[in-house]
């Protein structure tokens, strides 16, 4: 088993940035994911669960990540400085065409997390990913940019990531080349996946179909008590302190101790 992918986010809610290695902050997650957001004046998050404007946003990033350039529809592109004292322009384009006032936020070393217990790199079987493609049609890059994972393991099972979570506070602990993570449970999914990364549009049904396949399909190595309900995928995970400045690079072998896939 090894690290196949790794994908960031640097501004939440927006697409990928793919990159060959990533560096973990003194915060525990990949430098750069979720470093910026975008909010409402009052400080409220605003993103693809309940603006699906968003998804017909594209970006480009600069390699050193000082600029980014987007494009919606009519809109653009356009290039913009991610850097603090610069960021109000891009938060007026996105005010334009969101149609709502925006205000862009950033945190560099803790970034903007969904889950800040477990707030460590998501990770996910490129075998998962394959068969939830085949339950519903769809391609591996859509899917991929549907659940918005950050690591992807090749030469696994399917939701063999299932096996790096237990029932107690202590999880599973695993290695990703030097860094050492620990497993925390099956990430729990809104509405983000329902719909059409490109387009927006949403699958009607989808979370019914998707829950009822994952159930059928939960290998006997899943943790049940960890299963309130079955609209669960790709694991939240943990990263053990002291690893600032380490990094996880594509290649890295994937490493269980005593445990093999």
């Amino acid at each position: 088993m090894h690290l196949s992918r790794i994908l960031l986010y640097p501004i939440k809610s927006l697409p990928p940035l793919e990159v060959r290695e990533a560096e973990v902050t003194a915060m525990g997650i990949l430098r750069h994911d979720r470093r910026w957001a975008l909010a409402d004046p009052a400080g409220n998050y605003i993103h693809g669960k309940r603006t699906p404007a968003l998804h017909q946003i594209r970006t480009s990033y600069s390699p050193d990540l000082t600029e980014v350039t987007l494009t919606a529809g009519a809109h653009g592109p356009a290039r913009f400085p991610l850097i603090e004292a610069s960021l109000q322009p891009l938060a007026s384009w996105f005010t334009r065409v969101l149609g709502q006032r925006v205000v862009v936020i950033e945190d560099r070393e803790q970034g903007f997390p969904d889950d800040l217990k477990a707030n460590g790199p998501t990770l996910v079987s490129e075998a998962s990913l394959q068969t939830v493609g085949d339950w519903f049609g769809w391609g591996l890059e859509e899917v991929r940019y549907r659940f918005r994972t950050n690591l992807e393991v090749a030469g696994a099972p399917p939701f063999w990531e299932d096996r790096l979570c237990d029932a107690t506070e202590g999880g599973v602990l695993f290695r990703v080349g030097s860094v050492e993570l620990q497993g925390c449970n099956p990430c729990q999914r809104c509405g983000v996946p329902s719909r059409n990364p490109m387009s927006g549009e949403a699958t009607p049904g989808f979370q019914g179909e998707f829950s009822r396949r994952r159930e059928e399909a939960l290998p006997s190595w899943a943790e049940p008590a960890l299963f309130n309900h079955h609209y669960r995928f790709a694991l939240n995970t943990r990263v053990r302190a002291g690893q600032a400045g380490s990094r996880i690079r594509v290649g890295d072998p994937v490493v269980l101790p005593g445990l093999q896939p």
